[in-house]
């Protein structure tokens, strides 16, 4: 029973991490801001690249957000994944709502929605910042806690 639970959890935090993520997006879609400090501002932008307007091929960029976001959502179905921590689980969640809510702006629009500006940063959106927060949080893990077979 807990590990339906935890599955369930699982799903619900990708689930709602995404309608987060989309809500946002559209409201910034319907409105125009204004920046209000020096360093943060909420500007509209869309990105026909893939991360950080790198110029990749839309195709490549899909194909691969679908077949790794696919491997996150069928993640649960494995044994190693129902071994870990709520918290390495919660992790993954992050990681997989980031790479499908970028991937549903690409399929619908052909580019992705971006509306936070920080001065030193491309404009990003709520996505990027779950792939992002979620994959500092693994590669630090694996660097610092993790315990290295010798």
């Amino acid at each position: 029973m807990v590990t339906y639970n935890r599955v369930l959890l699982y799903y619900l935090l990708i689930t709602l991490l995404l309608y987060v993520d989309q809500l946002s997006k559209n409201y910034f879609v319907q409105k125009q801001f204004v920046g209000f400090l020096s360093w943060f501002n909420f500007e509209l932008a869309f990105n026909t690249g893939s991360a950080f307007s790198l110029a990749i091929p839309l195709f490549i960029t899909v194909g691969l957000g679908v077949v790794v976001g696919l491997a996150f959502l069928l993640a649960p179905t494995s044994a190693k994944f129902r071994k870990l921590a709520l918290s390495q689980q919660a992790v993954f969640a992050l990681i997989t709502a980031g790479i499908i809510g970028n991937s549903i702006d690409r399929i619908a629009y052909g580019k992705v929605i971006d509306f936070i500006h920080i001065s030193i940063w491309p404009i990003f959106n709520l996505a990027d910042t779950y792939l992002t927060i979620g994959v500092i949080i693994v590669i630090a893990y694996h660097l610092f806690f993790a315990k290295h077979k010798s």
